[in-house]
């Protein structure tokens, strides 16, 4: 998919904030495993991938999302109530990625029945997109646009992505045949 398309044929701004809050997974099915198609979801309990309380500060809070070493696009910011929340703000423009891993924390790292990621989002209404991406045990990436709609007002809302029959989740790498494909076992 391109800028123009996600846009309605208007580009996309490439400019704008981005605020996280409470990033889960939802739902049941059997573990993922390589050539087999798992069930469908239902019910699981709930893994958090963050909900960005347990940090002491900013700094411990880039060191965990630091991964791809932008953190100067990051914050950790906290409400009127003490809730706090990331904050992705990239008023330079053009693609900045940040990413935490997990594959070596057991607790979050094992999606067995997991069938939907949630998490709480607010933006600036500049009607930015969002590449979300999720890696898997086996080595590949798939990711999601997410358009940010002006229409979506400034208040926090749940955004739910579907991690099973989703034609909008497509592998993004390898760079092998299935590249812009749909993975049905999802």
């Amino acid at each position: 998919m391109n800028d123009n398309e996600l846009q309605n044929n208007a580009g996309r701004p490439r400019t704008g904030n981005l605020v996280f809050d409470s990033i889960k997974l939802v739902g049941e099915r059997d573990p993922y495993v390589p050539e087999e198609k798992p069930s469908k979801p239902s019910n699981a309990k709930l893994i958090t991938i963050d909900d960005f309380e347990s940090y002491a500060d900013e700094a411990a809070m880039k060191e965990a999302w630091g991964n791809r070493e932008h953190t100067d696009v990051l914050s950790l910011t906290t409400e009127d109530d003490g809730n706090k929340y990331l904050q992705y703000s990239n008023p330079h423009g053009g693609w900045l990625d940040v990413a935490t891993f997990i594959q070596n924390d057991t607790v979050r790292n094992n999606w067995t029945g997991s069938g939907k990621l949630t998490f709480r989002l607010k933006h600036d209404g500049s009607n930015n997109a969002m590449d979300l991406q999720i890696g898997t045990a086996d080595g590949k990436y798939f990711h999601v646009d997410q358009k940010l709609a002006s229409e979506d007002g400034a208040d926090w809302k749940t955004v739910e992505i579907d991690l099973v029959n989703n034609p909008s989740l497509t592998q993004s790498w390898p760079e092998d045949e299935n590249k812009g494909k749909t993975d049905d076992r999802r």
